[in-house]
């Protein structure tokens, strides 16, 4: 094994108190470098089999807008429009 290689171990119980904090910080969405995406309307083509997908968008305001195919798949096209 050389030096550049990573070695990673399991994690342990005790690294857990350490996960969960690291999760609940409140630079953690800073570091994520998650922002609220403003610009609209926003669209989405989810796969028309995954309703779990398609209700999830709906749920979260976006509407059918038609079906789209992408290669021999039919896409459900959502949008989200303007507030």
């Amino acid at each position: 094994m050389s030096d550049d290689d990573v070695r990673l171990r399991d994690a342990v119980e005790t690294d857990l108190d350490l996960f969960l904090a690291y999760e609940q910080a409140p630079e953690a969405a800073r570091r994520s470098r998650f922002e609220l995406e403003r610009n609209r309307p926003l669209y989405a083509d989810p796969f028309t089999g995954n309703t779990a997908s398609i209700r999830l968008l709906e749920r979260h305001g976006f509407q059918h807008h038609g079906t789209v195919r992408h290669g021999n798949d039919d896409h459900t096209l959502l949008v989200l429009p303007e507030e």
